[in-house]
């Protein structure tokens, strides 16, 4: 857990810091169909040089923190965009110095984003760690799936949906994004059509 209120985020070289308010609003190891090859493509440009986020080997371990509780402290101009696919609409964002993914994926216009938890740490410099463990979802097409330890979900367990939905009624309207509110940075309201980097699906 946060050691005193906040957390930093800092990819695999420290080229690349963001500030983090508080606790993530929600954790969780993605194992799709879409984020983990993503993650893998990232995971061998970076030549072991960036953090990676998989976790039991097909997971992408994934903080999700409202945006108005983020800052950047530095490196914005080193994160770029990839999507999955040529036409992909979901644009994921990397750093661009050591390949270390930063943003999973982009859920526009939901007021989050999803950071690559393995890169988060307490001030004291230890690795954050959720305080419950994190649940493993969306992985019903993951043919590693009955491998994937337990609590796991192969779609979307309730208490996520519940999460999602009590963001209409707790104060953070889906356009309280805080200092990224037109940000074109790759990851949060970058256009897809304008990101040309792409992991071929297959």
């Amino acid at each position: 857990m946060a050691a005193s209120g906040s957390l930093k985020w800092s990819c695999g070289c420290g080229g690349v810091i963001l500030a983090m308010q508080g606790e993530p609003y929600f954790t969780l190891d993605c194992h799709c169909s879409a984020c983990v090859p993503v993650a893998k493509y990232l995971d061998a440009k970076s030549n072991g040089k960036g953090a990676s986020p998989i976790v039991n080997e097909t997971g992408v371990a994934k903080a999700f923190f409202m945006l108005d509780k983020v800052k950047f402290v530095q490196g914005k101009d080193k994160v770029a965009g990839v999507k999955l696919g040529e036409t992909g609409a979901n644009v994921r964002a990397y750093t661009t110095c050591c390949s270390t993914q930063l943003i999973c994926d982009s859920p526009v216009p939901f007021p989050f984003r999803p950071f690559n938890r393995c890169c988060l740490k307490n001030e004291d410099g230890s690795p954050y760690v959720p305080a419950e463990p994190a649940w493993g979802c969306k992985g019903g097409d993951n043919p590693w799936w009955d491998a994937v330890p337990e609590p796991k979900h192969p779609t979307d367990p309730d208490w996520l949906v519940d999460k999602i939905k009590a963001l209409e009624v707790d104060g953070h309207g889906l356009g309280s994004v805080g200092d990224f509110d037109g940000d074109t940075t790759p990851g949060f309201f970058a256009k897809p059509e304008d990101i040309t980097e792409f992991v071929p699906k297959t």
